[in-house]
């Protein structure tokens, strides 16, 4: 009887490589100047943290080599684990869209027997009042006013407008209810538009780069950030909340 044993994972070799050194995540800030939150996030393996790959793969690289480790092996090594993750996520929509698509066809099933049981039903009532009517006097019904009801219109959904001006090239993704719309650079000086029926998500490279306008009002993307990086989650109640007064903008990278 044979075991197989898993290799471990690159995330897994970062930490056990820190301890053997037996230093901490502070020590390797204060050496490579990478932020405890991005070293934390490699010995997790949660490289969604990062703005962006480019970023990711160039920590891990410097992080690796700081540990003795190959850096070119330590980013085929993450290159290989994220295609595996990526061709699992790829599995487990389509069998998600086949999973939908049954149960679109069961739901429509029920929906035409529904729909033949009410057109059964709707003809044998309709015989049985016409049956009934012609051997009785017709009488039309007294009118029923009511009063002190008028009609109400309800309000029209209102979509989430957001508008991004990029005062130089900056990273952004945008996902409006939650569906990737755009992940990349906005070029400087260009605008981008974006809606949304509830909410939409907002990463930010560098948060001195660019304003944001949801519905018309200014959004604060400085609030939050951490190292010019910030994330938000935009909703109408973001436009009910009162933005800081933004400090003068620092004058373009050279």
């Amino acid at each position: 009887m044979s075991f197989s044993v898993e290799p471990p994972k690159l995330n897994e070799l970062l930490k056990l490589h820190r301890e053997r050194k037996r230093t901490t995540l502070q020590m390797v800030h204060q050496d490579t100047r990478i932020a405890v939150a991005y070293l934390e996030a490699l010995e997790a393996g949660d490289y969604a943290k990062f703005p962006a790959e480019v970023y990711c793969i160039g920590f891990l690289k410097k992080y690796a080599a700081y540990l003795g480790m190959n850096p070119d092996e330590a980013a085929a090594q993450y290159k290989k684990e994220q295609e595996s993750v990526h061709a699992e996520k790829k599995k487990e929509e389509v069998g998600r869209q086949v999973t939908e698509k049954h149960e679109k066809s069961s739901d429509m099933a029920k929906v035409l027997t529904l729909t033949f049981l009410l057109v059964v039903i709707a003809g044998w009532w309709l015989y049985s009042v016409v049956s009934h009517s012609s051997a009785r006097k017709h009488r039309e019904p007294a009118a029923i006013v009511q009063r002190g009801m008028a009609p109400v219109s309800p309000e029209p959904n209102k979509n989430l407008t957001l508008v991004a001006h990029a005062k130089y090239s900056v990273w952004m993704k945008i996902m409006p209810d939650k569906k990737l719309s755009f992940e990349g650079f906005v070029a400087a000086g260009s605008s981008r538009t974006w809606e949304a029926q509830d909410e939409i998500y907002v990463r930010i490279g560098n948060v001195e780069a660019v304003e944001l306008a949801l519905n018309g009002a200014p959004v604060d993307v400085r609030a939050g950030s951490a190292q010019q990086v910030n994330e938000m989650v935009l909703t109408r109640k973001s436009l009910e909340e009162k933005p800081a007064p933004a400090p003068p903008a620092p004058p373009p990278p050279q």
